[in-house]
């Protein structure tokens, strides 16, 4: 919870290489977010993460340890030392999650409205995501929730939550100003930790 408290970016992608840049350039939450991938393959690049990021931890001084989360892939986060996993609508439950999880890994949730949200805390979320703010071709088939339910949101959400969909540079301040405090990111990620 403390790293949201402070304001993140959040970003996510299925590329190792591309998930080590940017905790060498100050992400401190990433996720894995492997959609085609087998398990086997998002083991090992999960795997490959674990260790990266506990040698980085062993060898920085002060460094602030980086949280990695799996998306989906329940089975993967409960055999890894990962800090826990992104579940969607049409994921498993968090209830079926929680069993395999235990109590001591995070589990988010991908929201597409405020009631969305709301069945997500009470269901036991540690933080929830809202999106698409804007366009993306991440989800295509998604109606934008746009900015303005940003304000809604940061009235009735009183766990961590995050705005994700169609991102960037440009138009971050504008969610910052209607109450987003933490952002995630995919095909603009590098651009905030340059």
């Amino acid at each position: 919870q403390l790293y949201f408290e402070s304001g993140i970016v959040y970003p996510l992608s299925d590329n190792v290489d591309e998930l080590v840049w940017l905790i060498d350039h100050g992400a401190k939450v990433v996720q894995l977010r492997n959609k085609s991938g087998d398990k086997t393959e998002i083991y090992n690049q999960a795997k490959f993460l674990c260790e990266y990021i506990e040698k980085k931890d062993k060898t920085a001084f002060g460094y602030t340890p980086v949280l990695l989360i799996i998306d989906d892939c329940v089975e993967v986060a409960a055999q890894l030392p990962v800090a826990g996993i992104h579940i969607g609508q049409t994921d498993m439950t968090l209830l079926q999650a929680r069993k395999i999880l235990g109590s001591s890994k995070i589990i988010g949730k991908s929201n597409n409205n405020l009631e969305q949200m709301k069945a997500s805390v009470a269901e036991g979320a540690d933080y929830v995501s809202i999106g698409p703010i804007f366009p993306t071709p991440a989800k295509p088939d998604r109606i934008p929730v746009g900015v303005e339910a940003l304000k809604k949101i940061k009235k009735e959400i009183f766990i961590p939550w995050l705005a994700i969909g169609g991102i960037d540079i440009k138009n971050a301040p504008e969610l910052y100003k209607a109450g987003a405090n933490n952002i995630a990111v995919i095909r603009s990620a590098r651009d905030f930790f340059i």
